[in-house]
């Protein structure tokens, strides 16, 4: 598609004159949240080009309204730095990268200056000589624009930092602009957005030609892709067809639905879902509604349980996303109904999640609560540990606010609980030190300080947990 191709070709571009023009010490690229990964791909690949002289370090941390990720993207280098030590090690003549400070005794954007600093001060002089290092700093969110503006005209314009450049990277957000006006010529800004008049026209061409593909045609031409308007002939070496009563037994046989036989029928189904998201997107939500309906209808018949219970979920949200909560909730039981008819219980709990969503939204928050709580109990049940653990959490939040202090500390309990049954790797995935550091202040703020004690060294035990590295198979090779 045009649309999504147009911004990385200009992120490519602008990536290739700064390559070239050193004089450059900021290239700015404002992005969307669906390219940012696209973008950052295409600016690590840039590190290999033959222009190149610097290593590329690649910092990911957050802005916060109260942590301006200045620490944490001090580990970050540290961790880039870990790295070249690998690869250069394996390349002929092999590089020798000394060893980089753990860390520097100061914090924040004066740690991370210093650090820098001393990281360009350790490089080899061969093959590096002079040429410092660039930084790619593409913050997963900026939630305090003033901070980090202040932050990026402090260390550009030090003069320690002179050998260092710059790359940063913002998705869905300009905090940075006024900055880059300031810079002048030093800096330099590409617009990788997507054109939302042109993807929507590029959406509407692949349906029109999902629309018109002929029964039977191939895989390219049933994605929208262009090709004629009647099926290919068949091959003079190919089987005999099957009668759709053969092809059916076959899926049962093969333990998959045999409504899947109906090639047709599915396609026709697929094409309704993807009308209703082009609708949704064009804010025609009766026609999104109707059609995504269709597509739920379709799976039903053709007995594609999961699809149908995905496609109920998806049903919900798009009359949410006119206010109809209560007819979303009603959606959203039905799907759970379905999900326990068909034995799909892990899908049940979704569904009550989306319940307590709803009534979130119509500020029945108590009767929110008991939605999550329900959904963490379905989701412990199949197995689904990080999800049981959010939604106690969530509970567990709603009744503190509403002041139900028993109810809410069984909660978040409840959740702690989950997370101590669960393996490692899904701890270090879930919010459960988050979950602990809560119920502690919670149980501080009414007077429980032991309570509170215990709770803040249990929080501090699954923080250090999570940074260790996952746990490798140590089976035979």
């Amino acid at each position: 598609m045009d649309a999504l191709r147009q911004p990385i070709e200009r992120v490519a571009e602008a990536t290739q004159w700064f390559l070239v023009a050193k004089e450059i010490r900021l290239l700015y690229i404002r992005t969307d949240t669906s390219l940012r990964l696209a973008v950052l791909e295409q600016i690590a690949a840039l590190e290999h080009s033959s222009n190149n002289e610097q290593p590329f370090a690649i910092l990911e941390a957050p802005v916060e309204e109260d942590d301006d990720g200045w620490t944490l993207r001090q580990s970050e280098l540290r961790d880039d730095w870990l790295d070249w030590t690998e690869l250069y090690a394996g390349v002929e003549p092999p590089i020798s990268m000394p060893e980089l400070p753990v860390t520097h005794p100061e914090h924040g954007l004066a740690g991370f200056g210093a650090a820098l600093s001393r990281a360009m001060q350790l490089l080899p002089t061969e093959p590096f000589a002079d040429a410092g290092l660039t930084l790619v700093l593409a913050p997963v969110w900026v939630r305090d624009a003033e901070s980090w503006r202040g932050s990026m005209r402090a260390l550009v314009q030090r003069s320690e930092l002179a050998s260092a450049r710059f790359i940063v990277v913002e998705s869905d957000t300009e905090a940075l602009m006024p900055v880059l006006d300031e810079l002048g010529a030093l800096a330099e800004g590409v617009d990788a957005r997507v054109d939302a008049a042109a993807a929507r026209a590029n959406a509407s061409q692949i349906l029109q030609g999902i629309a018109s593909a002929p029964s039977g045609a191939d895989g390219p031409r049933l994605a929208g892709m262009a090709g004629p308007s009647v099926a290919p002939p068949r091959r003079w070496n190919a089987p005999p067809e099957q009668a759709p009563e053969e092809t059916a037994r076959a899926y049962f046989d093969a333990e998959l639905p045999s409504g899947l036989a109906d090639q047709d029928r599915v396609q026709a189904m697929k094409l309704a879902v993807f009308q209703a998201a082009d609708a949704a997107q064009r804010g025609d939500h009766e026609a999104a509604i109707a059609r995504q309906r269709s597509a739920r209808d379709t799976a039903v018949e053709l007995g594609l349980e999961r699809e149908a219970i995905l496609m109920q979920l998806v049903l919900g949200s798009y009359h949410l996303q006119v206010g109809q909560n209560e007819v979303a909730e009603g959606v959203y039981h039905r799907g759970s109904e379905l999900a326990q008819e068909y034995g799909h219980n892990d899908l049940a709990a979704q569904c009550q999640l989306a319940i307590g969503s709803s009534r979130l939204l119509a500020k029945r928050r108590l009767d929110a609560a008991d939605s999550y709580e329900l959904a963490g109990s379905m989701a412990y049940q199949t197995g689904q540990n990080v999800l049981g653990i959010e939604a106690y959490r969530t509970a567990g939040q709603i009744l503190a606010q509403e002041g139900r202090v028993e109810e809410a500390t069984t909660a978040w309990r409840t959740a702690l609980g989950i997370a101590e049954n669960s393996p490692a790797d899904e701890r270090r995935a879930s919010t459960a030190a988050d979950v602990a550091a809560e119920l502690a202040e919670f149980c501080r703020s009414h007077g429980l300080h032991a309570q509170a004690d215990a709770l803040d060294t249990q929080a501090a035990i699954l923080r250090a947990e999570m940074d260790e590295p996952p746990a490798t198979d140590q089976g035979a090779a």
